[in-house]
């Protein structure tokens, strides 16, 4: 009986590698319909037209190929029978496999391409672009689809053809980067700095872009990509050390890193304009410089920054070890808005002022749960909204500008949080306030944690305000009886005293209630009065029955805590007159 004849169900395709590539296994899948016994043997040949010679040894389903060897692979699949006769054994052979090697510098698929820029230009949307090995950025690259790039550990470096733009454009494109380093060529010579880590000369090359431009888009950096040795000597527009963020576009940092990188004027790693946005997650932000603000982040006009850590992450992003000789050593903030509820920012250095964060224009920063410590300064605030949100967990200085309001929106405060410095523009003896809380629990809570650095005055809270000075108190001197009888009729007269310290701190107002119950529930204010008699509540013929009422002692200048006195429970007797009394006594008799 004739064995049936193999089917080959798959089998490798032809692929093109870089000389410098182990090349993937050849694979074949094959069935038969009976119960025979498969059986393989490998051919090679150097040229199609060739005759595919045997290979040694090779009788498997898998065949690895000679490294560097360009040639023309096949596979025989013999089907022996059941009985394992094998002058009757069918065997079927598969099409030539080629397998190339050459000069490559990338890959999609099995198709290799010359130049990343080339394999761009080839990729579809959704694809993943590899970059073989090292290799030199002679052509700025465009990128208008959806593409990963696989780095494979490999680095792409600037050279003199590629410095006047930015290595890589996005257009409306959401790419992604893995295990790639993109350098700029950049050499750091020179002392080094001990904020920055490195050596503040270039001896390398200086470009007129940044590293990566987004124009329309989203770029997220994943782990093992760095984006490095860039400098950018563009002014503004096409500014950004690292990356430049414009209207509408995306950056997000989760698990790689932007470093050693400087622009002339804004940004040391990233600009970003108008309406952009950038989300760090997990990475390093680090050895970035600028010129004139935003030695990390520039986040100009509308632009949002986002620090949150991932689930399972303790640390996140770190944005560390940046400097400018400016102001905002971590982010610089015009009008949008920085939400720092993950990460870490330590370590930064704005030598004018505003270490860690730089509130320039009307923005808002919701500080968290970021740690923000070690750095030089640390949040100045001459503009905009600054608001404690979460768990706290700093110690450095936070500045206010004269006249600006510190907003606390928690009690909650990290163990690394023994004490926050805070700096007063415009510190007088006299005292002032500088801060709001949403409650009176987190204004108290915040007299525990903040001090004034500049000065020797105390913080302390009235209800939700927060004041720095001495504070003024007010101690009740006469309090009001638990209980007073008085004839229907007559008037009623309640009297309290109390005293203020120091005395010249303002004026004691007394206001009055008459409340529903002996807890003060359901009070409503019937008097106020302030000056010598303003401690005494009269009421003209009262009717018979019972009434409560208690007394709030404030001071007009609003730096205490109004005081409240007892309940008092007034009892308003029938009056009986004295005839009445003693004839109704003599009847009892």
């Amino acid at each position: 009986m004739t064995p049936a004849k193999p089917v080959i169900d798959s089998i490798s395709e032809d692929t093109v590698y870089d000389k410098s590539e182990a090349a993937e296994p050849l694979k074949v899948t094959a069935t038969v319909s009976d119960a025979g016994t498969l059986s393989y043997q490998w051919y090679f040949t150097e040229s199609q037209d060739g005759t595919p010679e045997k290979i040694d040894g090779e009788t498997s389903e898998t065949l690895y190929p000679g490294q560097g060897q360009t040639g023309y692979y096949q596979v025989k699949v013999t089907n022996n029978d059941a009985n394992g006769k094998s002058d009757t054994a069918v065997s079927v052979k598969s099409d030539l496999i080629k397998i190339e090697f050459g000069d490559y510098v990338a890959r999609i698929g099995n198709k290799a391409y010359e130049t990343l820029n080339e394999a761009v230009e080839n990729a579809n949307s959704g694809d993943t672009v590899y970059l073989i090995k090292d290799a030199d950025l002679q052509q700025n690259i465009t990128i208008n689809k959806n593409l990963v790039l696989e780095g494979k550990g490999n680095t792409l470096k600037r050279t003199e053809a590629s410095k006047n733009s930015a290595m890589i454009t996005l257009s409306g494109a959401k790419v992604k980067i893995h295990q790639m380093t993109l350098d700029g060529g950049a050499v750091w010579t020179g002392n080094v700095n001990d904020i920055l880590n490195r050596g503040t000369s270039n001896s390398g090359i200086a470009a007129n872009g940044a590293i990566v431009r987004i124009m329309g888009g989203e770029l997220e950096l994943l782990d093992g990509t760095s984006l490095q040795n860039n400098v950018n000597q563009k002014d503004y527009a096409e500014a950004g050390g690292a990356v430049c963020v414009e209207d509408g576009s995306t950056l997000k940092l989760n698990g790689g890193k932007i470093v050693n990188n400087h622009t002339s004027k804004y940004g040391g790693a990233v600009i970003a304009f108008h309406s952009a946005s950038v989300v760090l997650t997990n990475g390093q932000v680090a050895g970035n410089s600028a010129g004139t603000s935003g030695a990390a982040f520039c986040m100009d006009h509308s632009s949002t920054i986002t620090m949150k850590a991932s689930e399972g992450e303790t640390e996140g992003a770190v944005i560390e070890n940046n400097r400018t000789p400016g102001s905002g050593g971590a982010i610089w903030l015009a009008n949008g808005k920085a939400e720092l509820q993950g990460g870490t920012i330590r370590n930064n250095y704005a030598v004018s002022d505003g270490s860690a964060v730089f509130m320039s224009g009307s923005g808002t920063v919701n500080l968290g749960s970021t740690y923000v410590i070690s750095n030089r300064s640390a949040i100045r605030v001459t503009n905009g909204t600054l608001n404690l949100t979460g768990t706290i967990r700093m110690n450095d200085m936070i500045s206010l500008k004269s006249g600006k309001m510190l907003n606390i929106k928690t009690s909650s405060y990290g163990t690394e949080t023994s004490k926050i410095p805070v700096w007063i523009e415009g510190y007088t003896s006299a005292g002032a306030k500088f801060a709001n809380a949403d409650t009176k629990e987190q204004a108290q809570a915040a007299t525990e944690v903040l001090y004034i650095s500049n000065g020797t005055l105390p913080v302390y809270s009235v209800g939700t305000e927060l004041f720095y000075g001495n504070p003024t108190n007010i101690q009740i001197t006469k309090n009001l009886p638990e209980e007073h009888t008085i004839m229907t009729g007559k008037e009623l007269i309640l009297t309290v005293e109390a005293e203020i310290s120091p005395a010249e701190a303002g004026n004691l107002v007394y206001t009055w209630y008459q409340a529903q119950d002996k807890e003060g529930n359901g009070a409503v204010v019937i008097a106020e009065n302030q000056g010598a008699q303003g401690n005494i509540l009269k009421l003209g013929d009262c009717s018979e029955g019972e009434c409560y009422f208690y007394c709030e002692i404030s001071v007009d200048n609003g730096k205490a805590d109004p005081v409240r006195t007892n309940v008092t429970k007034v009892i308003v007797e029938k009056f009986v007159p004295a005839k009445k009394a003693i004839e109704k006594f003599t009847a009892i008799k």
